[in-house]
């Protein structure tokens, strides 16, 4: 589970990113878009549990918490939108 929580590939793309540009404001930009990101992504390991344990099968299983997670980015990018916040 250690290994699978680091964020290499977002590690990864700010590495390139600033390789690309030199822009430091880019790279603080997308880290704190990463940092808002965090928590719908979330939903998908709060929920998967939740519906194994339930009995769902896990293909639905994943699905559903696909599909929650999904609705819980639009609800964050809706609400950081409203609010002003740049996403």
């Amino acid at each position: 589970g250690l290994i699978a929580s680091i964020p290499l590939v977002s590690v990864l793309s700010m590495i390139w990113l600033y390789v690309d540009t030199n822009d430091i404001n880019k790279v603080k930009a997308m880290a704190n878009g990463i940092l808002w990101m965090i928590v719908p992504s979330m939903s998908l390991f709060i929920v998967l549990p939740i519906l194994i344990n339930c009995g769902i099968k896990f293909y639905l299983s994943i699905t559903i918490s696909i599909l929650t997670t999904m609705v819980c980015y639009l609800l964050t990018i809706s609400v950081m939108n409203y609010f002003g916040f740049k996403v």
